[in-house]
């Protein structure tokens, strides 16, 4: 279990990216994003490399499911459906950088002339129903769903779920299979599961969907995270139109529009993340 950084550290903003070189110093955020840990060496293995040979790349894959980057909060590793930042202990950071550290990089809300996209996207997702979030549940079953048979095992359930609420626990997977599983055929069909998350009024497992899926941002996030199956935090542009077109209500020529101004890279993957919270800043 990783040890809880007690000591001062500050977040590195993108600019000063090549100060993360002095490895024996760098900490990265826990998976709460409010506390500060070692990272695990495979980690500092991937911000090494990124470091030395791609640290001009906004984005670069590590591994199969591991992305490390920057955007204007500051170096990210993205892993398992969570970003998290990279710091220096600030007893080791040069002056410079203790300096221009401590305010957070505002979010900027201009779209390049397109925020009728933006105001149309807030319009439709304006109002969280339970039809809205139905229609997230329904996305992330058949995303679930690999074999297509249109029922979800118990390894299914866990990784639709663990894309959905990040704060799960196995317990709970095993909880809701148990519960949902109406018929006692070992499986889940959407019928049973739509029925369970929605409208099932023992335990906690429901309240946390609510909470997760609870605001406009959140119905959008979840909607990408459902198609992100390595879990490195980027989706391809035909995804992200497909999500903006179902989740959104947005039409076909303004998905297009938004996918490409999005693709920043030109790579053909966007960080949703970053979309989202441009969308919707805190």
């Amino acid at each position: 279990m990783a040890v809880v950084e007690n000591a001062a550290v500050v977040k590195v903003p993108p600019e000063f990216i090549l100060h993360l070189k002095d490895l024996d110093n760098v900490r990265v955020q826990g998976d709460d994003n409010d506390t500060w840990i070692r990272p695990k060496e495979s980690v500092k293995h991937s911000l090494k490399a990124y470091l030395w040979e791609h640290s001009k790349d906004k984005s670069w894959k590590a591994t199969e499911s591991r992305r490390m980057g920057f955007n204007k909060s500051g170096v990210f590793v993205h892993e398992d459906h969570v970003k998290r930042y990279f710091g220096l202990l600030r007893s080791a950071a040069r002056r410079d950088l203790t300096a221009a550290a401590p305010e957070p990089v505002p979010v900027v809300q201009n779209f390049n002339g397109n925020g009728k996209l933006i105001k149309l996207v807030e319009t439709k997702m304006d109002t969280v129903t339970d039809e809205m979030r139905t229609k997230v549940l329904k996305s992330t079953f058949q995303a679930a769903d690999t074999n297509k048979d249109g029922y979800l095992s118990k390894p299914e359930l866990g990784t639709l779920m663990r894309r959905m609420v990040l704060s799960i626990s196995p317990d709970d997977i095993e909880l809701m299979m148990k519960e949902a599983d109406q018929n006692g055929d070992k499986q889940i069909d959407f019928a049973e599961f739509v029925d369970w998350t929605i409208n099932h009024q023992s335990g906690m497992i429901s309240e946390k969907i609510k909470e997760e899926l609870g605001s406009s941002s959140d119905i959008v996030r979840a909607s990408f995270r459902a198609w992100d199956r390595n879990g490195d935090g980027s989706i391809s542009k035909a995804e992200v139109r497909k999500v903006l077109m179902t989740s959104c209500n947005m039409p076909a020529k303004d998905a297009d529009v938004l996918a490409q101004i999005l693709d920043t890279d030109g790579n053909g993957s966007i960080d949703y993340d970053e979309f989202v919270e441009f969308l919707y800043p805190r």
